[in-house]
């Protein structure tokens, strides 16, 4: 599943922090929130064995979920 999302995107030098627990990137001024969302999305998925990726290009962000076919 792919979400996407059009709005300011990560910093690519700090895209490798995106999903540790209070990270905010340099340019989330004035957005509400404490960093820690993302790095609960990570850990659900990791408990789902799912992966959760993101990507940017041209204005978008997204965001890539992975989940395992159970049989």
């Amino acid at each position: 599943t792919r979400i996407k999302n059009k709005g300011t995107i990560i910093p690519l030098n700090e895209q490798s922090n995106l999903f540790v627990p209070f990270f905010r990137a340099s340019n989330s001024n004035g957005s509400m929130g404490s960093g820690i969302g993302l790095s609960i999305v990570q850990r659900i998925c990791e408990l789902m064995q799912a992966t959760i990726t993101y990507t940017s290009e041209e204005g978008w962000n997204n965001f890539i979920l992975t989940i395992p076919k159970k049989n």
